[in-house]
C-alpha cells in the first residue's frame, strides 16, 4: 500500500490521501489540467472505473464498466420476463402482476451480481 504522498514508482501515475482514503492523478509534467473534462460523469474523478482503487481494480482496455452494465441490464431483463411469464400463467392482474415483474427482475438482477462476483469482477 502507498503511503501519504507516495508515488507508485513503476507508473509515476497516482498519489494516495490517507485523509480522503483516494488515489488521485498527478498533473503531467507541464502542470495542464486539459485531460479533465468537467461535464463528463467520471471527468474530475479519474479512478472512478476502478472504485478509486487503481492499485486493487484496473481496466486495460476501458470496456469492463460497460460489460458489467450489459450483463447486469440482460439478467435484471431476462428476470422481469420470466416474472411476468410466471404472473401471466397464473391469471394474476395489477398490482399482483407487477409485483411478480419487480421480483423477477430483481432476482435476476442478484443473479447477474453472483455470476460477477464469482467470476472476480467487483461489483
Amino acid at each position: 500500500m502507498l503511503n501519504e504522498g507516495q508515488k507508485s514508482v513503476a507508473k509515476n501515475i497516482v498519489n494516495y490521501t490517507k485523509q480522503a482514503k483516494m488515489f488521485f492523478a498527478n498533473n503531467n509534467a507541464s502542470g495542464s489540467v486539459e485531460y479533465l473534462e468537467p461535464n463528463d460523469i467520471i471527468g474530475l474523478n479519474l479512478y472512478a472505473y476502478c472504485y478509486d482503487n487503481p492499485i486493487m481494480y484496473y481496466d486495460p482496455n476501458g470496456h469492463s464498466l460497460l460489460a458489467i452494465f450489459l450483463i447486469l441490464a440482460a439478467t435484471t431483463i431476462v428476470g422481469g420476463v420470466i416474472g411476468a411469464k410466471k404472473a401471466s400463467d397464473e391469471g394474476k392482474k395489477g398490482w399482483d402482476f407487477a409485483k411478480d415483474v419487480i421480483l423477477g427482475a430483481s432476482m435476476g438482477l442478484a443473479v447477474g451480481e453472483a455470476v460477477l462476483a464469482v467470476t472476480g469482477v467487483a461489483v
